[in-house]
């Protein structure tokens, strides 16, 4: 008897932990589906707030809720610390004006940034300050789109861009900026102290008093990842179309890959492209034209630069400068177009930062019929290798001795970093002249002959005969700026 009430005990027992258990688990199941409605509630909440506002200055209202029924009417409504979220679009009505500048207020976030932006029909929205401002549109903060607006007539850049330790995520897409009142104005698009992954595509600057578009150098935070195309700069008072550029100190400079693809640049003060700093730079497919001191500069910080496809006419136009200038260390200048009436076609100098050397000079047409010399080599230069390219003039003896010149008499024509090989050269009469200066101030001229035999250049190199015709013929003025491409998802690493 007493074994069958121990065993019944051990059963009530054993009941008795497997209802414990079942209650637990009951409890685990209950507080798993609790916690999945609160990540679906926090997901939730996370996008909720992703929405479209719309700006309209006719029919719009402050007091209204900013939908497309009920518009907001002032820029200044988007400039009081509105909590703008991730995501949301801030859309401006085509075909009106406002005259007040636009202050970015809140950040996006990678891959989700806050888009200002554009809707319904007729031209773009326009920001014209009238002179009242010093920028039409400005951001510090970071992940912030900009599209289809055009700004003007801001006192200093029309669209900047800057914040102490960098600003991020910025894209700039399909925006016109243009300076039509006098005294007013500085740079179209600038962006300063640092920051990356910025994209600018379909964006023309027009008559910009200093620079078209700047990335400047920072002494503490270097600018990187910076593309740049389909872009259109015109007039250009005082400096450059394009330029990323080293400040007032050698140490305020620019990071990393920067790509300039498919632009224009034409009248501007300076060059069309002025790349003073940085390194992994890409030029590729770009065109210059009637740029005052030439088309592209490669100087003082700057190195590892590539220009290729390039196309340059007639420029410099000022009696100064070069269609190229590379002054920098590590340049190749690939299969482009470089023809014209300018002062210079091609200079290279040693007068920056770095010392200059690892020149390529491969696959490029000259064609010239201009004022000083169709290529000069300055100062005391590393390696250059210059092969595979087309020299041609329309003047007879290619400009009284002056097809190329070698102007430092430490660096003469036979130097053993120089190689210029498997090049060709025409000019009407078939005389090819080059000039060294000596060590004793006074300058010797020399045949295409004496380049082969007593310098040792050219030994694979041809002159062509009198029946051969200028190989590059002008090309046509753009009469617009280049369609912009498709906006992308993301800025593009």
């Amino acid at each position: 008897m007493e074994k069958v009430i121990e065993a019944l005990e051990r059963t009530e027992i054993k009941i008795r932990s497997f209802s414990l258990l079942v209650n637990q688990v009951r409890g685990w199941f209950a507080f798993a589906k609790i916690l999945f409605l609160c990540l679906v509630i926090l997901g939730t909440i996370g996008t909720a707030h992703a929405a479209n506002y719309y700006v309209d200055a006719n029919v719009g209202n402050d007091n209204n809720p900013g939908t497309i029924d009920a518009p907001w009417k002032t820029i200044s409504k988007l400039n009081k610390s509105y909590s703008f979220q991730p995501g949301d679009l801030i859309l401006l009505q085509r075909g009106q004006t406002w005259n007040e500048m636009l202050t970015v207020s809140s950040s996006g976030e990678p891959g989700n940034p806050i888009i200002y932006g554009a809707y319904g029909d007729g031209p773009k929205p326009m920001i014209d300050v009238q002179g009242k401002y010093d920028k039409c549109f400005y951001s510090i903060r970071s992940y912030i789109t900009v599209k289809d607006i055009e700004c003007k007539n801001s006192t200093t850049d029309a669209l900047s861009f800057s914040q102490t330790g960098g600003i991020f995520g910025i894209s700039v897409i399909n925006v016109d900026v243009e300076f039509d009142m006098p005294g007013v104005g500085l740079n179209g698009v600038a962006f300063e102290k640092g920051g990356g992954d910025i994209y600018l595509s379909g964006v023309t600057v027009t008559n910009a008093p200093n620079n078209g578009i700047v990335f400047s150098g920072d002494s503490v935070n270097k600018l990187g990842n910076v593309v740049v195309e389909d872009c259109f700069v015109s007039g250009t008072g005082a400096n450059d179309g394009y330029t990323v550029h080293e400040g007032a100190t050698d140490a305020e400079t620019a990071g990393s890959n920067f790509t300039f693809r498919n632009n224009y640049a034409e009248y501007c003060a300076e060059q069309g492209f002025d790349i003073t700093t940085g390194n992994n730079i890409l030029l590729t497919g770009n065109e210059t034209r009637y740029n005052s001191q030439g088309g592209v500069l490669v100087a003082h910080s700057a190195y590892d630069v590539t220009i290729e496809d390039h196309k340059s006419y007639d420029e410099p136009t000022l009696q100064t400068g070069a269609a190229i200038g590379i002054h920098s260390p590590n340049v190749k200048l690939l299969n482009s177009i470089v023809e014209g009436n300018g002062y210079h076609l091609l200079v290279i100098a040693q007068d920056s930062d770095l010392q200059v050397g690892n020149i390529e000079i491969t696959n490029n047409t000259f064609g010239w019929d201009g004022g000083s010399s169709v290529f000069d080599m300055s100062g005391k230069t590393g390696t250059v290798t210059v092969m595979n390219n087309i020299f041609s003039t329309a003047q007879n003896s290619f400009f009284n001795n002056k097809a190329i010149r070698f102007l430092d008499a430490e660096r003469p024509a036979d130097y053993s970093g120089f190689l210029f090989d498997y090049n060709t050269y025409y000019s009407p009469d078939g005389a090819m002249n080059f000039l060294e200066n000596l060590s004793d101030g006074n300058s010797k001229n020399f045949s295409f002959s004496n380049f082969q035999k007593e310098f040792g250049q050219e030994q694979n190199g041809k002159i062509l005969n009198s029946s051969y015709t200028t190989p590059v013929p002008s090309a046509p003025v753009p009469s617009a700026p280049v369609p912009s491409a498709p906006v992308p998802s993301a800025p593009v690493p």
